[in-house]
C-alpha cells in the first residue's frame, strides 16, 4: 500500500495564495464559478472534524458531509489527492463578491387603483320661477281681492316654457 503524500497548509498558502472559503448551498454543479475551480484543480476540500482533532484536507473536490471547500487563485499542480496538515483559518482570505455581481433591487408593482366607493346623499334644492298673470278681480276690499287672486294662482297649471330664473341647492346631507 502506497503511503499518502503529505503537506502542510501554510506551504500551500505560500506557493499558491490564500484561499477563499467557499459554502456549498445547492448542488456543486449549479455554482459555475465552483466548478470552474474544480476543473481548473484550486479546491482544497477540508473536512471538520469534532472532539478535539484538527481538520485535515485533500487537494481537489471531495463531496462529503461536514465540509468546507477552499478555493485557491492559482492551480494546485502536481498535488492531487495530497493530503494538507495544520490547517490555520487565520490565513483564509475572505472573499468579495464577483466583479460581475450586481444587486437585483426588486421594484414592487404599482398598487392597483382603488375604484371610489359611492356615498349616498339626500340634497335639498330650491327652484325659484317667476310668472306673472294678470287677473281682473272684483272684491269688496284689497285683502279679499289678494285672497280671490292667490286663490285664482293655484288653478293655474305651470307653462311648459317657464324659465329657471335659479336654483340652489340649500341642503346637502350624507345619507348613513
Amino acid at each position: 500500500m502506497e503511503k499518502q503524500r503529505t503537506i502542510r497548509f501554510t506551504a500551500l498558502v505560500q506557493k499558491f495564495g490564500k484561499p477563499d472559503v467557499v459554502t456549498l448551498w445547492t448542488d456543486p454543479k449549479n455554482d459555475k464559478h465552483f466548478m470552474d475551480a474544480v476543473k481548473h484543480n484550486r479546491v482544497l476540500t477540508v473536512a471538520q472534524r469534532h472532539r478535539g482533532k484538527k481538520d485535515v484536507g485533500e487537494v481537489g473536490f471531495h463531496a462529503q458531509s461536514s465540509a468546507e471547500y477552499l478555493v485557491f487563485p492559482k492551480r494546485l499542480s502536481g498535488n492531487d489527492g495530497v493530503r494538507v496538515v495544520g490547517i490555520d483559518y487565520d490565513l483564509l482570505e475572505s472573499a468579495p463578491p464577483p466583479r460581475k455581481w450586481k444587486p437585483k433591487i426588486l421594484k414592487s408593482p404599482p398598487p392597483k387603483p382603488v375604484a371610489p366607493t359611492e356615498i349616498h346623499f339626500t340634497a335639498t334644492v330650491s327652484r325659484t320661477l317667476k310668472q306673472e298673470f294678470t287677473y281682473d278681480i272684483k272684491a269688496a276690499s284689497p285683502t279679499a281681492a289678494r285672497k280671490e287672486a292667490l286663490n285664482r294662482l293655484q288653478m293655474e297649471e305651470l307653462p311648459p316654457k317657464t324659465k329657471k330664473l335659479s336654483l340652489k341647492i340649500s341642503r346637502l346631507d350624507p345619507k348613513d
